[in-house]
């Protein structure tokens, strides 16, 4: 799993609260915010609000799917993609529609996924469980 250095939507700051409270990589990141008890725990403990946690967390687990990294979750959030479920029910050709229109708006990444990539991580999701709850 990335360190959370690794993690772009992650401040320094941020960063910075969230090792203090021991977490240091996007895998303890989902095992200290996988449910809304721990996201709790760990907002009071960094001051963080528990809805940012329940993002990152969210983008964490999506994370785990081979080939997205923080920049695709956060284009995948951009089109209101934002669980591992969600990805894993999508529809690649709609999807990567979807993407392409998001990002030439909103210029989120550098490198659009093909359709072919989005059908893989739509393939890989749907072999996974999500590791958060909201």
């Amino acid at each position: 799993m990335a360190s959370l250095g690794d993690v772009h939507f992650i401040s320094v700051r941020d960063a910075t609260k969230l090792r203090k409270a021991g977490v240091r990589t996007t895998e303890s990141l989902l095992r200290k915010a996988a449910n809304r008890g721990d996201r709790k725990r760990l907002s009071d403990t960094t001051g963080i609000p528990t809805s940012t946690i329940l993002s990152w967390s969210r983008c964490a687990d999506m994370m785990r799917v081979k080939g997205i990294g923080s920049e695709y979750c956060e284009l995948l959030e951009a089109v209101r993609v934002r669980t591992v479920e969600e990805l894993a029910t999508s529809d690649a050709v709609l999807l990567a529609r979807t993407i392409s229109d998001a990002n030439q708006k909103n210029g989120l990444v550098r490198r659009v996924p093909t359709e072919k990539m989005i059908a893989a991580w739509v393939e890989r999701a749907a072999a996974l469980q999500s590791t958060v709850t909201s």
